[in-house]
């Protein structure tokens, strides 16, 4: 049986990876928003100079979250390894 210690390092890492996950879908989910219905170009008008800049923004946004993302998956990685090495034979 799995003590309390190995069931809380689970649970740890479990919210981890589960947030990790959310982090980069919804990044990924930002950008390709940004890639397919994003405004591409700047025909002189202030309008879509202003929704280009909206694009950029959303798409930098997606970009930071999928880094955070990344940044928590390596966390979950090394909780496990840790957990690991700490694990009694």
């Amino acid at each position: 049986m799995a003590s309390a210690k190995h069931r809380s390092v689970w649970a740890v890492r479990r919210r981890l990876a589960i947030t990790a996950a959310v982090l980069i879908g919804a990044g990924l989910a930002m950008v390709l928003w940004a890639a397919v219905w994003g405004v591409h170009g700047c025909d002189q008008s202030q309008a879509t100079c202003d929704r280009m800049d909206r694009d950029f923004v959303i798409n930098a946004i997606g970009l930071g979250l999928i880094a955070l993302g990344v940044v928590v998956a390596v966390a979950a990685a090394m909780t496990e390894r840790d957990a690991r090495r700490h694990r009694q034979p």
